[in-house]
Protein backbone atom coordinates (compact mmCIF):
# COMPACT_ATOMS: atom_id res chain seq x y z
CA UNK A 1 0.00 0.00 0.00
CA UNK A 2 2.38 2.29 1.01
CA UNK A 3 4.40 1.57 -2.47
CA UNK A 4 0.99 3.05 -4.23
CA UNK A 5 0.75 5.93 -2.17
CA UNK A 6 4.72 7.00 -3.15
CA UNK A 7 4.28 6.30 -6.49
CA UNK A 8 0.73 8.19 -6.78
CA UNK A 9 2.79 11.12 -5.80
CA UNK A 10 5.66 10.85 -7.52
CA UNK A 11 3.14 11.11 -10.21
CA UNK A 12 1.88 14.24 -9.17
CA UNK A 13 5.43 15.89 -8.53
CA UNK A 14 6.46 14.70 -12.19
CA UNK A 15 2.62 16.40 -13.43
CA UNK A 16 3.21 19.49 -12.12
CA UNK A 17 5.72 22.03 -11.41
CA UNK A 18 7.07 23.82 -8.01
CA UNK A 19 4.10 25.83 -8.16
CA UNK A 20 1.28 23.97 -8.84
CA UNK A 21 1.24 25.13 -12.17
CA UNK A 22 0.20 22.09 -15.03
CA UNK A 23 3.45 20.83 -16.95
CA UNK A 24 2.74 19.31 -20.39
CA UNK A 25 -1.18 19.68 -20.76
CA UNK A 26 -1.84 18.41 -17.31
CA UNK A 27 -4.16 20.10 -15.29
CA UNK A 28 -2.90 20.09 -11.85
CA UNK A 29 -4.84 19.94 -8.83
CA UNK A 30 -7.78 21.86 -9.34
CA UNK A 31 -6.50 25.67 -10.98
CA UNK A 32 -10.03 26.71 -10.27
CA UNK A 33 -9.71 26.63 -6.59
CA UNK A 34 -6.26 28.53 -6.61
CA UNK A 35 -8.30 31.17 -8.25
CA UNK A 36 -10.53 31.09 -5.39
CA UNK A 37 -13.42 29.14 -6.92
CA UNK A 38 -15.04 25.70 -5.29
CA UNK A 39 -13.70 22.71 -6.70
CA UNK A 40 -15.33 19.72 -8.43
CA UNK A 41 -15.36 17.49 -6.35
CA UNK A 42 -16.08 17.93 -2.13
CA UNK A 43 -15.20 15.96 0.98
CA UNK A 44 -18.17 15.73 3.37
CA UNK A 45 -19.27 13.84 6.60
CA UNK A 46 -22.88 13.22 7.90
CA UNK A 47 -24.32 13.39 11.17
CA UNK A 48 -22.30 16.92 11.67
CA UNK A 49 -22.43 16.64 15.26
CA UNK A 50 -20.50 13.69 16.12
CA UNK A 51 -20.14 12.30 19.57
CA UNK A 52 -17.23 9.64 20.22
CA UNK A 53 -18.47 6.04 21.23
CA UNK A 54 -22.42 7.28 20.35
CA UNK A 55 -22.24 8.62 16.88
CA UNK A 56 -23.35 5.41 14.27
CA UNK A 57 -23.26 5.51 10.58
CA UNK A 58 -20.63 8.15 10.24
CA UNK A 59 -20.25 8.57 6.51
CA UNK A 60 -17.00 10.25 5.32
CA UNK A 61 -17.81 10.54 1.24
CA UNK A 62 -16.20 12.05 -1.39
CA UNK A 63 -18.56 12.93 -4.33
CA UNK A 64 -18.47 14.94 -7.28
CA UNK A 65 -20.19 18.62 -7.13
CA UNK A 66 -21.69 19.37 -10.38
CA UNK A 67 -22.25 22.84 -9.83
CA UNK A 68 -18.53 22.96 -10.37
CA UNK A 69 -16.65 22.00 -13.75
CA UNK A 70 -14.31 19.66 -14.29
CA UNK A 71 -12.20 18.65 -17.21
CA UNK A 72 -12.27 14.77 -16.24
CA UNK A 73 -14.44 12.56 -18.87
CA UNK A 74 -13.16 9.57 -16.71
CA UNK A 75 -12.04 8.67 -13.28
CA UNK A 76 -8.69 6.62 -13.28
CA UNK A 77 -9.41 6.80 -8.93
CA UNK A 78 -10.35 8.33 -6.08
CA UNK A 79 -8.97 7.46 -2.89
CA UNK A 80 -9.59 8.85 1.31
CA UNK A 81 -6.82 9.84 2.80
CA UNK A 82 -6.12 10.50 6.90
CA UNK A 83 -3.65 12.51 8.00
CA UNK A 84 -1.76 10.40 10.65
CA UNK A 85 1.19 12.52 11.96
CA UNK A 86 3.06 15.67 10.22
CA UNK A 87 2.28 15.29 6.73
CA UNK A 88 1.89 11.81 6.71
CA UNK A 89 -1.42 10.78 4.77
CA UNK A 90 -2.41 7.09 4.59
CA UNK A 91 -5.06 5.97 2.17
CA UNK A 92 -8.22 5.14 4.46
CA UNK A 93 -10.53 3.80 1.16
CA UNK A 94 -9.54 3.90 -2.74
CA UNK A 95 -11.09 2.82 -5.38
CA UNK A 96 -9.64 2.55 -9.27
CA UNK A 97 -11.47 1.93 -12.77
CA UNK A 98 -12.61 -1.61 -12.72
CA UNK A 99 -9.89 -3.99 -14.44
CA UNK A 100 -7.09 -1.52 -13.91
CA UNK A 101 -5.55 -3.14 -10.66
CA UNK A 102 -6.27 -0.98 -8.02
CA UNK A 103 -8.97 -2.32 -5.58
CA UNK A 104 -10.71 -1.22 -2.27
CA UNK A 105 -8.17 -0.90 0.57
CA UNK A 106 -9.07 -3.17 3.42
CA UNK A 107 -11.79 -1.03 5.81
CA UNK A 108 -10.58 -0.07 8.71
CA UNK A 109 -12.33 -1.20 11.74
CA UNK A 110 -16.18 -1.41 12.09
CA UNK A 111 -16.04 0.92 8.56
CA UNK A 112 -17.33 -0.25 5.18
CA UNK A 113 -17.13 1.19 1.83
CA UNK A 114 -18.65 1.99 -1.51
CA UNK A 115 -17.95 3.44 -4.69
CA UNK A 116 -18.97 4.39 -7.96
CA UNK A 117 -16.81 5.62 -10.82
CA UNK A 118 -18.84 6.27 -13.64
CA UNK A 119 -20.18 8.30 -15.02
CA UNK A 120 -17.79 10.63 -13.72
CA UNK A 121 -20.95 13.41 -12.36
CA UNK A 122 -22.16 10.65 -10.10
CA UNK A 123 -18.66 9.46 -8.71
CA UNK A 124 -18.34 9.04 -5.35
CA UNK A 125 -16.00 6.73 -2.49
CA UNK A 126 -17.63 6.71 0.53
CA UNK A 127 -16.80 4.86 4.16
CA UNK A 128 -19.10 4.57 6.87
CA UNK A 129 -18.53 3.39 10.44
CA UNK A 130 -21.03 1.67 12.22
CA UNK A 131 -19.68 3.49 15.52
CA UNK A 132 -17.21 6.70 15.60
CA UNK A 133 -13.89 5.75 18.06
CA UNK A 134 -10.86 7.65 18.31
CA UNK A 135 -9.85 5.96 14.75
CA UNK A 136 -12.76 8.06 13.19
CA UNK A 137 -11.76 11.55 14.88
CA UNK A 138 -8.61 13.59 12.51
CA UNK A 139 -7.89 15.30 9.16
CA UNK A 140 -9.24 13.89 6.06
CA UNK A 141 -9.08 14.63 2.08
CA UNK A 142 -9.93 12.99 -1.40
CA UNK A 143 -8.04 13.14 -4.43
CA UNK A 144 -8.97 11.91 -7.74
CA UNK A 145 -6.57 10.97 -11.01
CA UNK A 146 -8.89 10.85 -13.89
CA UNK A 147 -8.59 12.03 -17.58
CA UNK A 148 -9.51 14.84 -20.21
CA UNK A 149 -11.08 14.50 -23.84
CA UNK A 150 -7.55 14.49 -24.83
CA UNK A 151 -6.19 11.96 -22.71
CA UNK A 152 -4.22 14.35 -20.02
CA UNK A 153 -4.30 13.77 -16.45
CA UNK A 154 -7.20 15.47 -14.19
CA UNK A 155 -5.60 15.73 -10.72
CA UNK A 156 -8.27 17.09 -8.16
CA UNK A 157 -7.70 17.38 -4.04
CA UNK A 158 -10.22 18.38 -1.90
CA UNK A 159 -9.66 20.78 1.27
CA UNK A 160 -8.91 19.15 4.37
CA UNK A 161 -11.95 17.87 6.49
CA UNK A 162 -11.35 17.58 9.94
CA UNK A 163 -13.80 14.78 12.12
CA UNK A 164 -13.87 15.75 15.75
CA UNK A 165 -16.00 14.76 19.04
CA UNK A 166 -18.73 17.33 20.01
CA UNK A 167 -19.17 17.31 23.88
CA UNK A 168 -22.40 16.08 24.74
CA UNK A 169 -24.73 18.90 26.15
CA UNK A 170 -27.78 17.55 28.30
CA UNK A 171 -29.94 18.58 25.47
CA UNK A 172 -28.06 16.72 22.98
CA UNK A 173 -28.01 13.75 25.10
CA UNK A 174 -32.14 14.34 25.30
CA UNK A 175 -32.37 14.22 21.30
CA UNK A 176 -29.86 10.80 21.42
CA UNK A 177 -31.72 9.28 23.24
CA UNK A 178 -34.93 10.64 21.59
CA UNK A 179 -33.96 9.58 18.30
CA UNK A 180 -33.18 5.96 19.49
CA UNK A 181 -36.54 5.41 21.14
CA UNK A 182 -37.89 6.48 17.45
CA UNK A 183 -35.76 4.44 15.59
CA UNK A 184 -36.84 1.38 18.51
CA UNK A 185 -39.86 2.05 17.73
CA UNK A 186 -39.61 1.91 13.93
CA UNK A 187 -37.90 -1.06 13.58
CA UNK A 188 -41.11 -2.91 15.89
Amino acid sequence: MEIRLTLTCLIVVILTNADGQSINQTTSADDMASAGLSRPFTLTYSPAKVYLGITSDLDLRCARDEKVATKATELLWIKILKNTQGNNWVVVAEQGKPGKGISPVDSPTGSSSSSRMTPVNDSFLSVVWAKSTDDTLGRYKCLILGLDQQFSFVVHETPTVVIKSKKVSESDLLNIILDAEENLTEKN
